[in-house]
């Protein structure tokens, strides 16, 4: 195997660890080698990914990327994380809004808004303005 940089489709994945293995267009398959570490985001299987093999042994995956079978769920000039199940964060940067849809979002520690608040929907609260 030369040192290059590869494209593979995802076969094993080893949550624990962060390692996957990958199966390489000329049918060869990687040892389990490690993603990248800014985030955790394991890949799917079958998944496409690139990978850069530094021998025949090591290797580190760079992640997933578009393909005809895998293109973006969005265009224009918009930041947007994919979370699984139709869930995602995301932010349109010409419009200056941020969007989270997940089925229930918490948030730990003080939460201070500057601006009006509108809810849509039933507010539950145990404690306002500080009274019991």
């Amino acid at each position: 195997m030369q040192r290059l940089a590869r494209k593979g489709k995802v076969i094993e994945i080893n949550y624990q660890s962060g390692q996957i293995k990958v199966l390489f267009d000329n049918k060869q398959q990687s040892n389990l080698i490690y993603m990248l570490d800014f985030e955790y985001n394991m890949p799917k299987l079958n998944d496409l990914v690139a990978v850069i093999m530094f021998d025949e042994f090591f290797g580190i995956c760079l992640g997933s990327f578009f393909n005809q079978t895998n293109g973006p769920t969005v265009a224009g000039n918009i930041w947007r994380k994919e979370l699984g199940s139709g869930d995602f964060i995301e932010y349109d940067k010409n419009q200056k809004i941020l969007k989270i849809k997940a089925q229930s979002v918490q948030i730990e520690g003080n939460v201070e808004i500057q601006g009006n608040l509108t809810v849509n929907g039933t507010i539950t609260a145990d404690l306002i303005n500080g009274g019991a």
